[in-house]
């Protein structure tokens, strides 16, 4: 190696830390970075977490802690699944080209739970899923057919 290149490299080693504020944990860290914001990944994904359950401010992130993370069979006698039977489950046309497929629907859609603060837990609940016809789901909208107290009733009663 070149004297040149040790000096380079001693240069970007000898580059001085920066004491910083985590923005999610408020602890403080050192790095050379002054544009950083959290003090590890881990406060990164919680941050991102807590935005998307209370803030609202990245309806992304919102609507992605909003998905559904239970499984249908857990809960068997809570579905009508004739429609399924009938008409299969969606696929898109990449993934089986099933268009007229059934998909499980927000009865409390994203988009109002974004829009009105919703903690993200209510909205993914199996309360509040349904399934219906992917056409008749994407036709839906926005629209809701629950209140929210409709809804906070039907999740205090779910077990």
């Amino acid at each position: 190696m070149s004297e040149e290149t040790k000096e380079k490299i001693s240069k970007k080693l000898a580059k001085p830390q920066i004491k910083l504020i985590c923005e999610y944990c408020k602890n403080n860290f050192f790095t050379k970075k002054k544009n950083q914001k959290f003090c590890s990944k881990k406060c990164v994904i919680q941050n991102r977490k807590t935005k998307a359950q209370l803030n609202c401010d990245d309806f992304k992130i919102y609507r992605n802690a909003c998905r559904f993370k239970f499984s249908l069979s857990k809960y068997p006698e809570k579905y009508d699944f004739s429609l399924v039977e009938k008409y299969g489950w969606y696929k898109a046309k990449n993934k089986g080209n099933n268009l007229n497929g059934v998909s499980r629907d927000h009865i409390i859609s994203c988009r109002y739970g974004f829009d009105n603060c919703i903690p993200s837990w209510i909205i993914s609940h199996p309360a509040n899923c349904r399934l219906m016809r992917h056409n008749d789901n994407v036709s839906k909208g926005v629209k809701c057919d629950l209140t929210l107290t409709e809804l906070l009733n039907k999740i205090d009663n779910w077990e």
